[in-house]
């Protein structure tokens, strides 16, 4: 085959009605070539039909939309023992025409389109995005072709701007007037993506933390203090003594980063609460933290 259309289409032909399952016994094929993985996967679930993806422990795949343009194919993943080293990773095609293209750089600081690891706690692939028209907001579209193993998470560091992202979700990188952009893609276990990110020296949190507000006690208003170490949905809620969800602060997307807001010690309505103790949690997709404050008369 010579090119990825020709590979599924291969794999397409084999299907009847009987099938149920295939299964890719390897991600790199005879020929050198890196296996279509997202493509094959798409083609045969349009079918009804699972696929089973051995030799690569998980598979991670990125898609970049700028305008009506998709940059695609940009896979990374983790291998328990690669057959030959030098299939670990795919060269990119020249860049011919100018465009922004998504690169890997593997250890010999070649730009390569698929690159693969070893496993162990955890790894991390450079990468770089080459940009050809300045003026854009360029929205990254992260996917998992095959899941990575139980505990582990995945992030993407854009060093130009100091952001931390998960890959569980689209997010939107603004090119500004750079020439290039660079990443780092961190999956792991969360200890090991957190020492990476601190070995980065970024100005970000590096953990998920909620401060004890200040001042405590307090009469009329109190600072509310907390850390987001990756982007995603976050909210402040406001609780009494029974339970009952007196106000919510904030319920918003965050990047990673400090944040405060003040309670003024009012409910959703506005009316001034009887003085007590209250409790305000944060809560994310992956955290749930409370702490005790006190308002005075």
């Amino acid at each position: 085959p010579m090119n990825d259309e020709e590979i599924v289409s291969i794999y397409e032909s084999q299907i009847t009605n009987k099938t149920r399952l295939i299964m890719i016994c390897h991600m790199i094929n005879i020929t050198g070539q890196i296996l279509p993985v997202k493509k094959i996967c798409e083609m045969a679930h349009s079918y009804g039909v699972e696929v089973m993806v051995d030799g690569a422990h998980c598979v991670g795949h990125f898609d970049f939309s700028i305008d009506e343009i998709v940059e695609e194919n940009n896979i990374f993943g983790i291998v328990e023992s690669p057959s030959f080293k030098a299939r670990m990773s795919q060269p990119e095609p020249p860049n011919i025409v100018p465009r922004t293209q998504f690169s890997f750089i593997d250890t010999d600081k070649k730009l390569v389109s698929r690159h693969f690891k070893i496993s162990g706690e955890g790894q991390e692939w450079v990468a770089k995005l080459s940009i050809a028209d300045k003026s854009q907001k360029i929205t990254v579209k992260p996917s998992t072709i095959k899941p990575f193993p139980n505990g582990w998470k995945a992030v993407i560091i854009n060093q130009n701007e100091n952001k931390v992202y998960s890959l569980d979700k689209s997010f939107v990188v603004n090119t500004g007037q750079s020439k290039s952009i660079s990443f780092v893609v961190i999956a792991g276990i969360e200890k090991f993506i957190s020492e990476k990110i601190l070995s980065y020296d970024l100005n970000i949190p590096t953990e998920f933390s909620l401060h004890q507000n200040y001042p405590n006690p307090f009469n009329p208003a109190t600072t509310i203090v907390y850390d987001i170490p990756i982007q995603g949905l976050a909210q402040i809620h406001i609780y009494d003594v029974l339970g009952r969800n007196i106000r919510t602060l904030r319920n918003s997307f965050h990047i990673p980063g400090t944040y405060s807001v003040i309670w003024n010690g009012r409910d959703a309505n506005g009316h001034k609460v009887s003085a007590g103790v209250y409790f305000y949690r944060l809560s994310t997709d992956m955290h749930v933290k409370t702490n005790k404050m006190i308002l005075l008369k």
